[in-house]
């Protein structure tokens, strides 16, 4: 996820021996600021897995513990 809101610099380079492009090289740099507070370091998947774990340890514990 890419949070550089438009502020990306290209740098280039070109070789040129006898007329003739030799190679050519684009860099693409952006500056990318991530708002605090706005997401979780977790994913969705990895949330919904936590929770699938914890829904059937609890399961798991209360028939143990019958």
């Amino acid at each position: 996820m890419s949070f550089a809101e438009g502020k990306c610099t290209y740098n280039t380079t070109t070789i040129i021996e006898n007329g003739q492009v030799i190679s050519k090289k684009e860099i693409k740099v952006c500056d990318e600021v991530q708002p605090i507070g706005s997401e979780s370091f977790l994913t969705k998947e990895e949330k919904m897995q936590m929770f699938e774990t914890g829904l059937i340890l609890t399961f798991l514990f209360i028939l143990e513990n019958m």
